[in-house]
């Protein structure tokens, strides 16, 4: 028969009579159906491992070494918080002490194992391998009868618990993974405004963007997008789903406290998947520091302990004498930049680029947005001043600061169907400046896809997928790579993905429509493509163009000349692409209007151009020797003669 052991609490009431433990491992503790395993750094009910690391097991293990007593609140701040860091304490601790009490379904209000003692700490109450947990003052130990092997088992678990807590010779790191292996990739939450003044809401958003971007051009880290990183705004999703979500490694978390004048900005470095805090400071600054993104960057990058190149580490270390003003409504630019990427956005953005650069002219990094912006408003007015406007600005950037990488993208942007070769040189530098631009890998596809590459185009849109995974735009090009290898299930998956991150992007709609077409599935393309026509930001011009065709294959000439008319009178106001038009025309028997559209496309400098040889519009006038002409004009070989019965 087991011995029975039967404790008595000070105020003499009996507790349950319970085995004693005689067969229990050293490094575990058993409390309840719950087993503590220190040596695999595991939480285990009723044999079943639960999800339970970094700052809440590691207080389990203070908790359990000194069952029934008290574990002050300072003692956990200095066993589990390292005294040489800043951690924003109180918020720490109540969120390990959650996510503990989650694990044990145990509850702060009616406690079964671990009980809170307002202002103080916490005790944990519940009997650990068969013993009641002794409520302070305890029993002096030689007053227990204790069997004195189960004696030394149990004190040997404490010893174990007690190593761990003190952290000695870092064992408790290595058993919780407390320091993970080389942090790989990252991404910067948006900054938490904690003050009364909503004013501060831009600013943090702002200082958000700006360490995001000096974080960008470090190659050992693979850096997510703010345009992703922004999508956790006001969401309450704990850190490990946020790691999984996004599949990186570390999580930079930061909040702003105090006034315009006089702020207090606390950043901290936290391991993702264990919510185990790293690294931690505060920064003195001020509303238009400019100066404060670059060195929350520099200890951020020190603390991860990720490699840089000799000019990493020197643009790192370099301080921009940048005018405040200049700085503030560069921040503005920025903010509407990734918050509104529609072409009102981009007028928007350049009137603040603009003032910057007007505050400042040597702010290189102004000039570069300002490119950035220019060269969206390229496609929907490719006039001779907007591209003037895009290359001064591009051209300007470089000069006053030759390691920016987003004026090569947009220059090799503007560069395809032009001079192929500058162009891709263009697009290999700015990645080797900062492979993390997740636009430079978007349009570097565009420029693959036109070269007949579109494995590669594919690679190079799935790799800004990696950096910018919430982003409906990056999503929606990866349908259009998707769909021009015919991988037709894969868009499928990859348009119900990018609907679920915005059901309201016009572009999903547009290439997600392109997919049912192809696939035969016709009524569903036009649903489609009419729901894109009732979206914001929409370029009407698109979804138009394919329902004058769609119509006709389907039936519905009324529809498809209504259409047609509903594009004519956009052409009127705004630059509708040639090639879209010329489609429309043909597809309702208009050839010679079609071709005279195509004619003017190349003394408009039309970026465009070659978009006028499309398969589509090959079928339409591939005989014809006025679109003949047009090929060659363009330096392209004239079409392969077709086969007559």
């Amino acid at each position: 028969m087991l011995d029975l052991l039967q404790l008595t609490r000070p105020s003499g009431k009996p507790e349950i009579a319970v085995p004693a433990p005689n067969n229990l491992a050293p490094h575990i503790i058993r409390f309840g159906v719950f087993e503590a395993d220190f040596r695999a750094g595991e939480l285990r009910k009723s044999g079943a491992r639960i999800k339970l690391e970094g700052q809440p097991i590691q207080i389990l293990a203070l908790l359990l070494e000194r069952p029934g007593e008290l574990v002050t609140r300072e003692e956990l701040q200095q066993k589990l918080w390292p005294a040489d860091t800043f951690v924003d304490f109180e918020h720490s601790i109540n969120r390990a002490m959650k996510r503990l009490r989650e694990a044990l379904g145990d509850s702060a209000e009616t406690p079964r194992y671990v009980e809170t003692l307002p202002r103080r700490g916490y005790r944990f109450i519940y009997p650990i391998n068969g013993t009641a947990a002794v409520v302070s003052p305890p029993i002096p130990w030689w007053r227990r009868p204790w069997a004195l092997g189960g004696f030394a088992l149990a004190a040997a678990g404490m010893l174990l618990a007690a190593v761990l807590a003190s952290n000695v010779a870092g064992l408790r790191d290595r058993a919780f993974g407390v320091r993970p292996g080389p942090i790989q990739a990252i991404v910067v939450l948006p900054f938490k405004n904690n003050t009364n003044d909503p004013a501060l809401d831009s600013f943090a958003d702002a200082l958000t963007d700006a360490l995001t971007t000096d974080l960008a051009p470090v190659k050992s880290l693979r850096v997510i997008s703010v345009t992703s990183s922004m999508s956790y705004k006001g969401q309450n999703k704990k850190l490990p789903e946020i790691a999984r979500e996004l599949k990186v490694d570390a999580v930079v978390e930061g909040s702003v406290m105090g006034s315009a004048g006089a702020m207090q900005v606390t950043v901290q470095l936290v391991h993702a998947p264990s919510d185990a805090h790293l690294w931690a400071n505060k920064y003195q600054a001020d509303l238009s520091d400019p100066t404060l993104p670059a060195r929350l960057a520099r200890d951020i990058i020190a603390a991860a302990k990720a490699p840089l190149s000799t000019q990493e580490a020197t643009r790192l270390a370099r301080e921009q004498a940048i005018s405040p003003e200049a700085y503030t409504a560069y921040r503005k630019a920025r903010e509407i930049w990734w918050s509104k990427i529609t072409e009102e956005g981009y007028w928007k953005s350049i009137e603040y680029y603009k003032e910057a650069i007007a505050k400042d002219p040597a702010f290189a990094d102004a000039y570069a947005g300002k490119a950035r912006s220019y060269m969206f408003l390229h496609q929907l007015y490719p006039t001779r001043e907007v591209e003037a406007e895009l290359r001064a600005a591009a051209a300007k950037a470089l000069e006053l600061d030759p390691s920016l990488s987003e004026p090569h993208a947009v220059l090799g942007t503007m560069q395809i169907g032009k001079d192929w070769a500058a162009a891709e040189k263009e697009f290999r530098l700015a990645l080797e400046l900062n492979p993390n631009d997740a636009l430079a890998h978007v349009w570097y596809a565009w420029f693959l896809n036109r070269r007949q590459r579109p494995e590669e185009a594919l690679a190079e849109i799935l790799r800004a997928e990696q950096l910018d995974p919430l982003s409906p735009y990056v999503s929606a090009n990866v349908i259009l790579r998707y769909n021009l290898l015919r991988r037709f299930d894969d868009a499928v998956k990859q348009g119900q993905k990018a609907l679920e991150l915005n059901p309201d992007f016009w572009l999903t709609y547009e290439n997600l429509g392109g997919t049912y077409w192809q696939m035969g599935r016709h009524d569903e393309a036009i649903l489609l493509w009419e729901k894109e026509l009732t979206l914001p930001g929409v370029y009407e011009s698109w979804p138009l163009s394919r329902l004058v065709r769609a119509y006709l294959n389907v039936g519905r000439k009324d529809d498809a000349l209504k259409s047609l008319a509903r594009l004519e009178e956009v052409a009127k106001h705004r630059y509708v692409e040639p090639d879209r038009l010329a489609l429309a025309l043909v597809a309702v028997g208009r050839k010679d209007e079609a071709i005279r559209i195509l004619q003017r496309a190349p003394a408009q400098e039309d970026p465009m151009v070659l978009g006028i040889f499309r398969n589509q519009l090959e079928k339409f006038l591939g005989d014809d020797p006025r679109y003949q002409q047009l090929r060659r004009s363009a330096g392209i070989p004239p079409s392969p003669k077709r086969k007559t019965n």
